[in-house]
């Protein structure tokens, strides 16, 4: 069973973000289980009797708990969209997307309160923790483009690292030593050493990279690219140790992101312009039939972001809490 939740309201504040919020916490709840899902993030702090076990981005930080059905108070951090959770679940970060802001807001879920404002190069996208969580990866997405380094501990930046232009996701592989970059204007996927910091030799693609998603034994790296709006776009696998592409498998009208079960069998790609999701068979590399999210694709059901629930593999949920970021579309 795959169930789809679309919200394509914006929240301007937290006393709008809390009418209705309550109500929707333990559906939203079961898709936060990855770390970050479009204004979603997962954490499991207790205090007032009452468990919070996740985090959602409207108007401010406001913590969830599924079992209360409750909204605790709000956490101030500005305009946040997206929030990223370290592996320990302790530590979210928190972006803005106010205009011209250049910052991550860094919580504590234990407390609740904010530990730091980090100021980066430009404005924040993405974010990934490696493994340990001693290191932030955030993306710098708007110019000057680029990838930050963050050490948690004390809050500090280090220099930006080029990768490329107009950078979409990044994801660290399971032993920490690589971070991989989407650079769609680029038209590549740049890997980073993280012992050094330094980007290595683009993975050139035919068309614009956008999701990405790596097997749990960090040996495939699962990329969606399209060329435009109209044209279906794929999922290509590339082999961590060669980095070469091995297998190009369709998928729907711009495949926005990607998420595998728990049991490393199943790959979905939410398609944001289709109004579906493809599953992939992991074993074979085959697309199965699209599972459809809404009969007719617009602007009120475009499928973005998915996640898979731990506990139970079948459950997807996609979430779409504010319009997509603005993106080049290159057209040959």
């Amino acid at each position: 069973m795959i169930k789809t939740i679309n919200l394509s309201m914006r929240w301007s504040g937290a006393s709008a973000g809390r009418r209705g919020l309550a109500g929707l916490a333990a559906a939203i709840l079961a898709a936060a289980v990855m770390g970050a899902t479009s204004g979603l993030a997962a954490a499991a702090p207790a205090k007032a009797g009452i468990s919070y076990d996740g985090y959602i981005a409207a108007g401010s930080v406001l913590p969830l708990s599924s079992a209360a059905n409750k909204v605790g108070e709000p956490i101030p951090a500005p305009s946040p969209a997206m929030i990223f959770a370290d592996p320990s679940g302790k530590l979210v970060y928190a972006d803005d997307w106010a205009t011209g802001a250049t910052a991550v807001t860094a919580i504590s879920t234990v407390t609740d309160k904010v530990l730091s404002t980090i100021t980066l190069p430009s404005q924040a996208g993405k974010v990934a923790f490696t493994p340990n969580g001693k290191t932030a990866y955030v993306i710098d997405r708007t110019v000057p483009y680029g990838l930050t380094p963050i050490t948690t501990a004390t809050g500090k930046a280090g220099p930006q690292i080029a990768v490329g232009d107009d950078p979409q996701n990044v994801v660290v592989s399971p032993d920490g030593a690589t971070v991989y970059v989407s650079a769609a204007v680029s038209q590549a996927v740049i890997p980073v050493t993280t012992r050094t910091n330094k980007p290595g030799k683009p993975i050139a693609l035919a068309s614009q990279p956008d999701a990405l998603a790596l097997s749990a034994n960090g040996a495939t790296l699962y990329v969606s690219e399209f060329a435009s709006p109209s044209v279906d776009g794929v999922v290509q696998l590339i082999s961590t140790a060669t980095r070469k592409i091995v297998a190009t498998i369709p998928a729907g009208l711009e495949p926005a992101n990607l998420a595998i079960t728990p049991n490393g069998k199943t790959l979905y790609a939410s398609n944001y312009y289709s109004g579906s999701v493809t599953p992939i068979s992991t074993r074979t590399n085959k697309a199965g039939k699209p599972i459809t999210v809404c009969a007719t694709a617009g602007f009120m059901c475009q499928p973005w972001t998915i996640a898979i629930s731990a506990s139970r593999a079948a459950v997807t949920r996609s979430i779409r809490s504010r319009p997509r970021p603005a993106r080049s579309v290159r057209r040959s």
